[in-house]
């Protein structure tokens, strides 16, 4: 019995190391400069009262994130290359 708990703990554990924020993307670098943000996740408003949040590459929106219009609007989903992918 003492077999299968201690079994039982180790498996549980190694689950629930594997579901921490290791894979998650580091936080992009203060302000948005031009060719400053890459490989991180970090939020911009732009000029106009739209945001983005999510995930950067190469300076632009790449991966999962959220584009909030001033009016209210959302995209939300996958972003590829600065365009919006799908839901």
């Amino acid at each position: 019995m003492r077999q299968l708990t201690t079994s039982f703990c180790l498996i549980l554990l190694v689950f629930l190391g594997g579901t921490g924020e290791s894979f998650a993307l580091p936080s992009c670098p203060g302000s948005y400069y031009w060719n400053t943000w890459n490989n991180c996740f970090g939020t911009f408003t732009y000029v106009d009262g739209d945001k983005y949040v999510g995930e950067w590459r190469d300076d632009k929106r790449h991966g999962q994130g959220t584009y909030t219009y001033a009016d209210g609007r959302v995209e939300e989903g996958i972003w590829e290359n600065d365009n919006f992918l799908k839901h």
